[in-house]
């Protein structure tokens, strides 16, 4: 209450107010006066408490004087009606119905109801709602319904009160309540921010911050869901936050894999809508490696569990398996299967082979992940070759018993599959039968020997015993042939049997001198017959043959100074000229000592070669008088460019063309040395079938030049009486080549 008196009491010395509430509130009309202060300020400003809600009250002053007592009193025009009780009920989350009652103390006063939401500013922010008057119980009703609001939230009711007439204001009263909470009503805005091979790094924001229906403060949790596109399946993630944005990684995903993602956010009465997908793929690298575990393994065969490497990085599309069994590198992709794990075998190998397998996982981008390997030894099995035999002599030991002693060159490693358990020899002797193309087998018998492993070149004396006998007649032959076992099975035979050969008649035992002795009556006639002969004739033939004509009949090249310093000895004859380059030295004299071991004549320069003899005579008579010419190709043959070897090599182009024979020419390619570096030295040795380091041995080569002097019916150096030599092969007399020689030295 304020008010202000007039100084009508100047002359008095003491005055004092007093304020009176009047109370018109009860039933009856006597006025209840209610004292609210006593003083002597002639005008103040002070609450008047404590009133009742919903009362009619009216205003007196009275001024006491000491001189006449109570000098005057002042009663305002108008009853005030303190606040009424204001009632809000039904409220949802987005209404809420209100209603009060006030006292009839003015007539003709009219009611405004007003919403404000902002309680910071009464007046800033609301709406006005129409509200519907009744009577009852001589007081006035008053109702509103409160639509389209915000749940969660506090709001403030204002009631305004104005007269009909007139346009002051009078006294308003206003009450508060809060609406029902509810789930946010907004959307979450995500945007993708980062993409890797494992990780999709996400932006959100809440499109509408009003419609969360709570503050930042009061916000429990984002949700996160991601799927694969290609899939299916939810994955929720609950992200932890009090904040309307931020960023949030997923990781440990599936590279090259589309992925798809929702999010919602939650208050603390639930949670919101989820926004729209956003889809985007991972990119791809490199896979781990995987795991791998040895299955099985056989002779041939070896199967291995690989398991898929975590994380993948990648669409994975095939396996890729390298192995090596330190010859050959093979590579294989196998198709990856569905599964964590699969079963992948590796066929045709090597049985008895150490191998190395590696296992690297490939993506559908092609990358190669990291490799895994893991070392088998596959198992035993038959062997694939047989040995060769190089020779077979049949020897007597006495009257009655005779050994087979036989030498062959071995199988290779690659053949053998496993460790040599044993030898077996299988010995025959057949009879011919004359007139008729018939072979009976008179003895047949198989020996078994062992050896502490596989020797590339052996021999052993093998007692046949008391049931072998031969009798030296032209219709009987000793053959033989030779296999080998492993710890599996025996290996195959080969495909021809070898040829023994047989004792001379004088070691034949006490059953040779039925054969003897009419070949040896026929030589001892013979023998005189020619002697007589020189007996009576020699004198003769002296007067004839004077000394000049004699000299007529030796040919002049005998008396020439030498054959490549032989001194006048008849012109040598060799198999096979070695054309090399000394770099190469050392295998020429491994692959020479073979030839050697099987009997092969050689000319080696440095062996033909002595004090005073002029190096190009004596590589000129090497050309001209051997049967074959061995190129020896390498690096250093084809790098060096040697005046000698390149003179050699286009002597013996020449006489290949001279000669009726097409195959004078037998290369042997080294390891160094490729089939495009050979072309490029000398295109016609490509087409020319060569022998190679890298597949045989010097003893095998040995061996197959031995069938090849045979095949061609000569072999100098082996049993004379075996071969022979003619012009139709590769020599030819000396004047073309040595002519053509010359020249291009």
């Amino acid at each position: 209450l304020w008010w202000n008196h007039v100084n009508m009491f100047s002359d008095q010395t003491a005055v004092v107010y007093m304020v009176f509430l009047l109370n018109y509130t009860t039933d009856s009309p006597e006025e209840k006066p209610e004292a609210l202060y006593i003083g002597h300020t002639p005008h103040y400003v002070f609450p008047a408490r404590p009133l009742s809600p919903d009362y009619c009250y009216q205003v007196r002053i009275l001024s006491v004087t000491s001189r006449n007592g109570i000098a005057g009193t002042c009663t305002s025009t108008a009853k005030y009606v303190t606040d009424a009780e204001i009632h809000v009920t039904n409220i949802t989350t987005t209404s809420a119905d209100i209603w009060f009652k006030t006292r009839l103390c003015e007539p003709k006063v009219n009611y405004g109801v007003r919403l404000v939401w902002d309680l910071s500013d009464s007046y800033g922010n609301f709406f006005i709602i129409v509200s519907n008057y009744s009577s009852q119980d001589g007081r006035d009703i008053f109702t509103a319904h409160a639509p389209d609001l915000t749940p969660n939230k506090e709001y403030r009711v204002l009631v305004d009160r104005q007269p009909a007439v007139g346009n002051n204001d009078m006294f308003g009263f206003y009450g508060e309540f809060t609406t029902l909470p509810a789930p946010p009503d907004t959307n979450v805005t995500v945007t993708s921010a980062v993409v890797s091979y494992d990780t999709i790094a996400y932006e959100y924001k809440i499109e509408d911050f009003s419609k969360l229906y709570a503050e930042e403060s009061d916000i429990k949790n984002y949700v996160l869901k991601i799927r694969d596109a290609d899939r299916g399946g939810w994955e929720e993630i609950t992200i932890p936050g009090s904040r309307q944005d931020g960023l949030y990684k997923v990781q440990n995903l599936t590279p090259h894999v589309r992925y798809c993602a929702t999010m919602a956010v939650r208050n603390p009465t639930g949670l919101g809508p989820f926004s729209e997908e956003l889809c985007n793929t991972t990119t791809s690298a490199p896979a781990p490696a995987p795991e791998l575990r040895l299955v099985e393994t056989l002779a041939e065969e070896v199967t291995i569990e690989v398991t898929r490497p975590e994380p993948p990085k990648g669409n994975l599309v095939t396996y890729n398996v390298t192995y090596t069994d330190n010859t050959v590198r093979k590579n294989l992709d196998y198709i990856v299967k569905s599964g964590l794990k699969q079963n992948i075998t590796m066929k045709r190998l090597n049985s008895h082979t150490p191998y190395t397998f590696i296992v690297r996982a490939v993506n559908s981008q092609g990358m190669i992940g990291a490799p895994k390997e893991i070392q088998v030894t596959t198992l035993q099995s038959i062997p694939e070759a047989a040995p060769l035999l190089s020779t077979c002599d049949i020897t007597p030991t006495n009257s009655t018993h005779f050994n087979a002693t036989i030498s062959w060159v071995g199988v290779h490693e690659d053949k053998v599959n496993g460790e040599i358990a044993n030898y077996t020899l299988h010995l025959q002797k057949v009879i011919s039968t004359r007139g008729e193309n018939l072979q009976e087998v008179v003895y047949d018998k198989e020996f078994s020997f062992s050896f502490g492993s596989n020797k590339t070149r052996e021999s052993i004396a093998q007692p046949l015993g008391s049931e072998f006998d031969f009798k030296h007649k032209k219709n009987e032959l000793v053959r033989a042939r030779l296999s080998i076992s492993t710890e599996i099975g025996q290996g195959p035979w080969p495909t021809e049997y070898f040829n023994c050969s047989v004792p001379s008649p004088g070691r034949m035992g006490p059953g040779a001198l039925e054969i003897l002795l009419p070949v040896l009556s026929v030589i001892a006639i013979f023998i005189g017959v020619v002697a007589a002969f020189f007996y009576f004739f020699r004198f003769k033939t002296y007067k004839k043959t004077p000394y000049e004509e004699i000299k007529k009949l030796i040919k002049p090249e005998t008396f020439s100074p030498c054959q490549h310093c032989m001194h006048n000895k008849e012109p040598k004859r060799w198999d096979v000229f070695i054309c090399h380059v000394s770099e190469d030295e050392n295998y020429i004299i491994q692959l020479k000592e073979a030839f050697v071991r099987e009997k092969i004549d050689v000319f080696f320069a440095k062996d033909e070669l002595s004090w005073g003899c002029e190096l190009h005579r004596v590589i000129n008579d090497g050309l001209r008088d051997s049967k074959y010419g061995l190129v020896v190709l390498s690096k250093h043959f084809v790098n060096k460019c040697s005046k000698w070897t390149s003179s050699e090599l286009s002597s013996l182009h020449s006489k290949s063309r001279l000669s009726s024979q097409d195959d004078c020419i037998l290369p042997i390619w080294k390891k160094d040395i490729s089939e495009a570096e050979v072309g490029a030295f000398d295109m016609t040795l490509v087409g020319i079938k060569a022998l190679k380091e890298e597949d045989m041995s010097v003893d095998q080569m040995a061996v197959e030049l031995k069938k090849k002097l045979r095949s061609s019916g000569t072999c100098w150096g082996c049993k004379s009486y075996e071969y022979g030599w003619s012009t139709s092969d590769c020599s030819l007399d000396a004047s073309p080549v040595d002519s053509l020689h010359t020249t291009l030295l």
